[in-house]
């Protein structure tokens, strides 16, 4: 009976490092070579409790999603940037002495120049947002044979592929996997 076998409180980190590093790409070919995060993933506690649905995002995972987010846009303006000096055989070092800055002033002039700093701001806004309502998320669900029904609070429907590999839940959301334990 999967009915009985999903009831309960689960677990899963939904990892979207990669979908992020091939927007940004796609978006900025020419950033491709600097674009680098590390793991961009949000812990979710997902409830299946007799026919209701809810789910939330732990808090701190997603002050760490946005710190790594930061993290990895700086990582590509400060990559950007010691290539485009390389052309006129100079460092990010040489540059920022020449210049007068202190270290932290210099590098927010690169990301400022960038607009790296803006699309960070943008960012962190838009998930914050999106995890927001994702937390908000509550509704009632049902199983037909290896599909799970999802009726959201705001009567909104989907349905998703699932399966079990021992303690694990894995769910297919829109051609990605997801795993809850």
């Amino acid at each position: 009976n999967n009915s009985a076998k999903l009831e309960g409180n689960w677990v899963g980190k939904l990892d979207v490092t990669k979908q992020f590093e091939d927007g940004i790409k796609a978006a900025y070919p020419d950033l491709a070579d600097y674009v680098d995060f590390e793991e961009l993933a949000f812990v979710l506690d997902v409830s299946f409790v007799e026919g209701h649905m809810e789910i939330t995002v732990q808090q701190d995972s997603i002050n760490k999603f946005n710190e790594n987010f930061s993290k990895g846009m700086k990582g590509i303006a400060e990559g950007y940037w010691s290539a485009q000096l390389a052309r006129y055989d100079m460092t990010i070092e040489e540059d920022r002495y020449e210049s007068g800055m202190t270290e932290d002033a210099y590098l927010n002039n690169i990301y400022a120049t960038t607009g790296i700093d803006k699309m960070t701001v943008a960012m962190v806004e838009v998930t914050n947002t999106t995890l927001d309502r994702i937390s908000q998320m509550e509704g009632t669900y049902t199983v037909l044979g290896k599909e799970l029904r999802l009726w959201y609070t705001d009567e909104q429907y989907e349905s998703m592929g699932f399966s079990f590999e021992g303690k694990t839940l894995n769910i297919v959301i829109k051609g990605e996997g997801f795993s809850l334990h």
